[in-house]
C-alpha cells in the first residue's frame, strides 16, 4: 500500500533508509524496475518470503476473445506469504484506477486497495499466471476459459457485483437482442447507481445521427436486487457494452460522484429485426426504474413496480407515496424522441404522485418524473423515476391532456398552498371525471390567505376559451370558499386558484407567478396561483340546461364579494313576468334593493345578514340589478341579470 501511495511523491520523499532501498527507488523512478520487483526487494530486506510473478493482464487495450500471449499484455505482480498462506499483489494496478471511458484509455494515479491480498477468484478475471500453481486456486483456470472471461475492473468486486446472466465475455448474438444481468448485494440495496454504453468495436458511438446508448434499456430492480441492460442492436456488426457503476453514501453523491467500469462484453451481432432499429426515447437522466433520491425521501410505490411496461390498453398509472407534499413535474417523449405531454397528466393527491399515461399511438414511450419537497424550493428538480412504456398494437385515440395555462407545474397544490396552511376539503385529487357534465362545487380551506380568486377555462380541440361566466365562487363559512362549476361543452376544465394576502385590490394579476414569493408570507405580493385543478367531461345532457347557464355576473369588488355567498337565483338570464326568489348574504350591507329599469324594489334581510325577497321580473326591462348601500352610505353594484322573454332562452347556453 505504501509503495502505490507514495507513486507520484517518490522523488520528493528523503529517506533515512539503507542504501540499497534508496538505489532501488531510483532504479523504479527511472524505469529500470518494476513494481514487483521493487515491492521484492522490499519484502527481501524486511525478511518477508515473497515471489515476482510473470504472466499477462487485461489492460485496456484487451479484446475479449483474443489472443493475450502477446508483448503488450505481458505483466508481472507478487505473491507475498502471510500467516503461512501465499496472498497475491499488485502494486502496478494498485498505484492507479481505470477511469476509461467509451472505449477511451484514462488513468489516474489513485490507490486501489482491491490489488493489495487479492482473493485468487476475483485476480483471474483479470490477470493469468505463466504457471497455472501461481494462480492459487483450488481448480486452476486453463488459458481459453480466462480469455472468455468479460473484461472486470476492481470497481465489480468493491461493489460486491455478481454475474446473473452472461459469466462470458464473448456473446455471439443470434437475434439482435442481448440482456444482460448482475447482481447487487442487499447492502447496497438503496445505494448504488448504473450506466451502460454501447458502441461498435472501433470505439464509434454513434449510429447515424443517433447515439448508440439509446438502443439499451438501463433497469435497476431494488426489490430482487439486479441491473439489467437490455441491449437491441441496430445492424450486423460487432459491439462492446461497457457497464458502469458506483455506491451512493450521500445525497450529494448523485451529482458528485462518478461512476467507475465494472464490466465489459463483446457482443458479436449476426442477426437483427425491424425492432432492433427503433432507438429509445430520450428524455431524463439516469437507468429506467426508481432512483436513490426516492429512497432518500423514504417514498413508497404503490402501483405496479415495473419500469418496462407493455400497455395493450394504452393507458396506465404510476403511483407513488411520499411523507410530504411535493413540487413534481414529467416528460414524455415517443420515438425519436418527440415530445408528447399532453398524453401524461401528473398529479399530487395529498402526498402521493400520480402520473397518469395515456399512449398516442404503438411504440416505445419515456416517461420522467421529477420531483422535490415544497420545503426544498429548488428551482430545478431532481429525477426521481424513469419509464418505458410500449403501446401495442391499435389502441383507442384518448382526449389530449392539458397543461396549466401560463403555468409550467403539474396539477395539484403550489408549495404557496401549504405554507398558507391551505386545504382541499370537498376534492383532494386535483383530476375529476365529471361523466355527466353536472354542475358540482369545490371547497377550500382558506388558511391564511385574506381571500381567494379563480381563473376558468375550457379546451376543447386545442383551442382554449375563457369560462369565468360559468363558475361562482361563494363564502362558504368563515374559514372556507366554494366554488360552484358548470360545463357547457365536453372537453377539459381547467380552474386555477390564487390566493391573496391582502383586501387590497380587486383584479386578477395574469402574470402571478411564485417567483413573487421569497420565502415568508409577509413577502407574497398581490396574488399568487396555489392549485389547479382539471376537470375532464366526458359527456352533457340535453336536458341540463341548468347546470350549463351562465352564472349571473359579479360587480362586486373582490374585496367585498369574497364575504358574500348566492343562493338564488343562480342562472344569469331570468324570464319577464316570472317571480323570482333572491336569497343571499352580504355582510356589510345595510339595504339591498333589486332594481329593473326605474323600478326598485328592497329586500329584507335577518340577523346574520341574510337578505330574502320576491321579486317579479318586469316585462320592459333588459336587465336586472341588485344593488347595496354599504356602511357609510356608499352604494355599489353586487350581481346584474339578463332579462329575457319566453322561448328565447338558448341565448343563455353557451
Amino acid at each position: 500500500m505504501w509503495v502505490a501511495s507514495r507513486n507520484s511523491e517518490l522523488d520528493n520523499i528523503k529517506f533515512s533508509l539503507n542504501s540499497i532501498i534508496q538505489e532501488n527507488i531510483r532504479n523504479l523512478l527511472n524505469r529500470k524496475q518494476t513494481y514487483a520487483e521493487f515491492f521484492f526487494k522490499l519484502c527481501e530486506c524486511a525478511g518477508i518470503e515473497c515471489q515476482i510473478i510473470r504472466g499477462y493482464a487485461k489492460t485496456a487495450a484487451y479484446d475479449i476473445g483474443s489472443s493475450i500471449e502477446a508483448k503488450q499484455f505481458e505483466a508481472q505482480w507478487n505473491i507475498v506469504k502471510i500467516a503461512d498462506e501465499w496472498r497475491l499483489v499488485n502494486c502496478e494496478w494498485g498505484a492507479r484506477r481505470d477511469l476509461s471511458r467509451n472505449g477511451t484509455v484514462e488513468l489516474a494515479d489513485r490507490v486501489d486497495d482491491h490489488y493489495f491480498l487479492t482473493d485468487p477468484e476475483e485476480y483471474i478475471f483479470e490477470f493469468f499466471p505463466l504457471e497455472l500453481c501461481h494462480q492459487l486456486l483450488v481448480r486452476p483456470l486453463t488459458m481459453a476459459e480466462f480469455i472468455q472471461f468479460p473484461i472486470v475492473r476492481s470497481t465489480f468486486f468493491r461493489l460486491g457485483l455478481g454475474f446473473r446472466s452472461h459469466e462470458q465475455g464473448l456473446i455471439f448474438d443470434e437475434t439482435g437482442h442481448v440482456d444482460v444481468q448482475l447482481n447487487f448485494p442487499e447492502r447496497l440495496e438503496n445505494g448504488i447507481d448504473f450506466r451502460s454504453e454501447l458502441r461498435f468495436s472501433d470505439g464509434n458511438v454513434q449510429y447515424g445521427d443517433v447515439r448508440l446508448s439509446r438502443f439499451v434499456l438501463d433497469e435497476l430492480n431494488r426489490e430482487q436486487r439486479f441491473f439489467r441492460a437490455d441491449g437491441y442492436f441496430p445492424r450486423i456488426e460487432t459491439y462492446h457494452l461497457d457497464i458502469y457503476g458506483r455506491e451512493l453514501t450521500r445525497p450529494e453523491d448523485i451529482w458528485m460522484k462518478p461512476v467507475q467500469l465494472c464490466c465489459r462484453y463483446k457482443i458479436v451481432c449476426r442477426k437483427t429485426d425491424s425492432e432492433s432499429n427503433v432507438p429509445l426515447p430520450l428524455t431524463g437522466p439516469g437507468v429506467f426504474g426508481f432512483n436513490n433520491v426516492l429512497k432518500s425521501l423514504n417514498a413508497t410505490i404503490l402501483s405496479r413496480q415495473d419500469q418496462y411496461i407493455k400497455s395493450v390498453e394504452w393507458e396506465e398509472e404510476v403511483v407513488i407515496r411520499f411523507q410530504e407534499p411535493m413540487s413534481v413535474r414529467h416528460m414524455l417523449k415517443g420515438e425519436n424522441s418527440v415530445e408528447c405531454p399532453q398524453n401524461a397528466m401528473v398529479r399530487m393527491v395529498g402526498n402521493d404522485l400520480i402520473a397518469r399515461v395515456r399512449l398516442p399511438g404503438a411504440g416505445f414511450f419515456s416517461l420522467s418524473l421529477f420531483g422535490a419537497p415544497h420545503r426544498m424550493k429548488m428551482s430545478k428538480l431532481p429525477h426521481l423515476a424513469k419509464f418505458l412504456f410500449v403501446g401495442v398494437g391499435s389502441g383507442p385515440v384518448f382526449r389530449p391532456i392539458p397543461f396549466p395555462q401560463g403555468d409550467d407545474s403539474s396539477w395539484g397544490p403550489r408549495p404557496l398552498f401549504e405554507e398558507l396552511g391551505m386545504s382541499c376539503i370537498s376534492h383532494p385529487d386535483p383530476y375529476i371525471v365529471n361523466a355527466n357534465g353536472d354542475q358540482f362545487a369545490i371547497d377550500i380551506h382558506r388558511g391564511q390567505a385574506k381571500k381567494l380568486s379563480q381563473k376558468y377555462y375550457l379546451m376543447k380541440d386545442g383551442d382554449v376559451t375563457h369560462m369565468n361566466e360559468y363558475i361562482l365562487q361563494n363564502k362558504h363559512n368563515d374559514s372556507t370558499s366554494r366554488f360552484l362549476l358548470r360545463f357547457p361543452k365536453p372537453g377539459y376544465y381547467l380552474l386555477t386558484i390564487s390566493a391573496w394576502d391582502s383586501d387590497d385590490g380587486d383584479g386578477d394579476s395574469d402574470d402571478a407567478t411564485d417567483d413573487k414569493y421569497q420565502g415568508s408570507l409577509s413577502s407574497l405580493l398581490n396574488v399568487v396561483p396555489v392549485y389547479n385543478y382539471l376537470i375532464e367531461v366526458e359527456y352533457v345532457s340535453a336536458n341540463q340546461q341548468y347546470s350549463t347557464s351562465k352564472f349571473p355576473t359579479v360587480l362586486a369588488p373582490k374585496s367585498i364579494w369574497s364575504e358574500c355567498t348566492l343562493e338564488r337565483p343562480l342562472a344569469r338570464i331570468l324570464t319577464s313576468s316570472t317571480e323570482v326568489a333572491f336569497d343571499f348574504t352580504i355582510p356589510r350591507a345595510d339595504c339591498i334593493y333589486v332594481v329593473q329599469g326605474r323600478c326598485a324594489f328592497s329586500l329584507k334581510s335577518d340577523e346574520n345578514n341574510r337578505w330574502q325577497g320576491q321579486v317579479t321580473v318586469a316585462e320592459d326591462a333588459d336587465t336586472l340589478t341588485v344593488m347595496a348601500i354599504l356602511s357609510g352610505e356608499k352604494i355599489i353594484p353586487v350581481l346584474e341579470y339578463t332579462i329575457d322573454t319566453p322561448g328565447h332562452l338558448a341565448d343563455q347556453y353557451f
